[in-house]
């Protein structure tokens, strides 16, 4: 969908940038997919770094993340 908006998108995060500007009914929801994608980062390359609230709360995130979608 992002290719519509602009023909050559290299990564998620561009993509999720585009379609913000582009699909403003959307905002939030892709707004949420960016959070989540940061977060999906930040597990995999630093666990650590994690509180067991992040975590907590990102779950609880993605789950209603889902259910929107």
């Amino acid at each position: 969908m992002t290719k519509k908006y602009k023909r050559e998108v290299h990564n998620i995060r561009e993509a999720l940038l585009i379609l913000m500007k582009y699909k403003e009914e959307k905002y939030g929801l892709l707004k949420e997919y960016d959070y989540l994608r940061m977060f999906r980062n930040k597990l995999v390359h630093n666990p650590t770094g994690l509180t067991n609230e992040e975590i907590r709360k990102n779950t609880q995130t993605l789950k209603i993340t889902k259910i929107e979608y």
